[in-house]
């Protein structure tokens, strides 16, 4: 005898305050840092179809967008830091208004130090070293509870980072470090909030599930910022143990019970 559940899936949104999609900026021509989609894999693990792909040759800091995330990793750190400073007073208005803005670049263009201090873009990647891994500073902060897990405290790879990110000014909250780098950083900025990063691609990382969620726990966190819709994963329906006996060619009757996680109606099948 087996025993199947099904459980409707529900959808479930954060509320929607500032705008209605997000943006991925990266590489001209479809360009992905390493040729790894895996930037555009967490945007659709976040928000569904709710976000576009834009490059370096559109303003994206616009009343259409609520989160926006700037991939500039390995040969597209230049251009990304041309990108930002072109934007650096428009993208400070729309952050300051309640955008979550997303900057993340782990340099392979040399050693790449650059900041736009008097805005609220400002940032600084600093490629002095490779990091081998990184750990949450701050293991009860949102994006390490969820929505997507199991995301875990710790990962490693060939290079975690490429490089320390920090703003150039004023204080930030390090959400991940390596020996004290800070490898991922949060800071508020009037209503809106920027996250800087230094990490590679999700691809790159293990435990691989765990660095997936990390990326998407990042956007969906800054989608409940900026009141972006983000998807919330639905709950497996649990089936509660039950042991009958019956006799050769008799009946008994069962009232099978089993709870789901999201409150969604349950049917059964044996």
């Amino acid at each position: 005898m087996g025993l199947v559940l099904l459980a409707s899936l529900i959808v479930l949104v954060a509320p929607s305050a500032h705008a209605l999609r997000a943006a991925y900026v990266s590489g001209v021509g479809g360009v992905n840092p390493w040729g790894s989609a895996t930037g555009e894999d967490a945007m659709t693990q976040a928000f569904g179809g709710n976000w576009d792909r834009l490059d370096w040759n559109s303003n994206p800091f616009t009343a259409t967008y609520g989160v926006i995330y700037v991939e500039g990793g390995s040969d597209q750190t230049i251009e990304m830091i041309a990108f930002l400073t072109t934007y650096a007073v428009t993208g400070t208005a729309w952050m300051e208004g309640g955008g979550g803005l997303f900057i993340n670049a782990a340099p392979n263009e040399g050693d790449v130090q650059y900041s736009a201090a008097t805005t609220g873009l400002d940032y600084f990647f600093d490629q002095t070293s490779n990091y081998p891994s990184g750990s949450a500073t701050v293991p009860g902060h949102a994006i390490f509870q969820g929505p997507y897990l199991p995301v875990g405290t710790s990962w490693s790879g060939s290079s975690f980072a490429h490089a320390r990110a920090r703003p150039n000014s004023g204080a930030q909250t390090t959400l991940i470090d390596y020996l004290g780098t800070e490898l991922l950083g949060a800071r508020a900025r009037g209503s809106g909030m920027s996250m800087i990063g230094g990490m590679t691609m999700p691809v790159h990382h293990t435990p691989a599930t765990e660095a997936a969620n990390l990326r998407a726990n990042i956007l969906a966190y800054l989608g409940g910022i900026g009141g972006v819709s983000y998807v919330v994963p639905n709950a497996t329906p649990v089936a509660s143990a039950q042991s009958v006996t019956v006799a050769q060619d008799g009946s008994i009757a069962i009232t099978l019970v089993a709870t789901d996680g999201d409150s969604d109606p349950v049917t059964y099948t044996v």
